[in-house]
């Protein structure tokens, strides 16, 4: 693992550790489990590490739409009111072996395959969370407004084997770290069962990757590229609904 993945990864636990401070100090009272469901819209601008024969280079756009996936969650109470809330945010694997081949139109025999690879996607995150639950001396409200403080440490690794010669075998690890408030409205169906409405605003967002290309034209020191990218404000829009048991 590099330096830079092991200072986020250093970042994020100090994070989880110290926001808020009375995290160590204070009891843990009622467990609530929570699952949401997501929309995510995003519109990212990253440097890539595609290289092909005649073009070493590329700059990656893209604007994405993820919806239905789902998230659980569990929080735990504190005596003031307030709670802890961890959520498995993603957990992704997708393996594609994919071939095209020619075919002869007149005797239907396949002939020789044209391209194709084995592509690999891993991605995990999880997020932290600290809830300040509003109007605490109104217990009987249906509906209750809180403010929600997290972070939100990533990780990924994708790889891309070619099974012909025009391209170069290829891998990327990355890790990142989001920052976000989310105001949300709780809405009580009784004394343990209840709605929850929540939009993540990104504040911040700190990315790390690292490529390796297998290029034998290419100097060793040439074949790994890193790139750090902070944004603030990430133009990132995201609304979860979750239904939740209080235990």
């Amino acid at each position: 693992m590099s330096l830079k993945i092991k200072t986020l990864v250093s970042l994020s636990v100090a994070i989880l550790y110290c926001f808020p401070p009375s995290y160590a100090q204070a009891d843990l009272k009622g467990i609530t489990l929570k699952l949401y469901t997501n929309f995510l819209y995003s519109d990212t601008e990253t440097s890539g590490i595609y290289y092909t024969i005649i073009q070493s280079s590329t700059t990656e756009k893209h604007k994405t739409i993820q919806s239905g996936y789902f998230s659980p969650s569990v929080s735990f109470s504190l005596p003031n009111g307030n709670n802890h809330e961890i959520e498995l945010s993603r957990l992704m694997f997708n393996r594609d072996n994919n071939e095209i081949v020619l075919e002869d139109d007149t005797t239907g025999l396949s002939g020789p395959m044209v391209a194709g690879s084995l592509d690999t996607e891993f991605l995990f995150a999880f997020r932290y969370e600290y809830n300040i639950v509003m109007l605490k001396k109104k217990a009987d409200l249906k509906l209750r407004p809180t403010v929600g403080f997290s972070a939100e440490p990533y990780f990924s690794i994708v790889s891309y084997k070619p099974k012909i010669s025009l391209t170069y075998p290829q891998r990327e690890t990355g890790a990142g770290l989001s920052l976000s408030v989310i105001p949300r409205i709780i809405y009580n169906l009784g004394e343990r069962w209840f709605l929850d409405l929540n939009v993540p605003l990104y504040l911040l967002d700190i990315y790390y990757s690292r490529g390796n290309i297998d290029r034998p034209d290419l100097p060793l020191d040439s074949r790994t590229t890193s790139t750090l990218e902070i944004h603030t404000a990430p133009p990132r829009f995201q609304v979860r609904f979750g239904v939740g048991l209080r235990l």
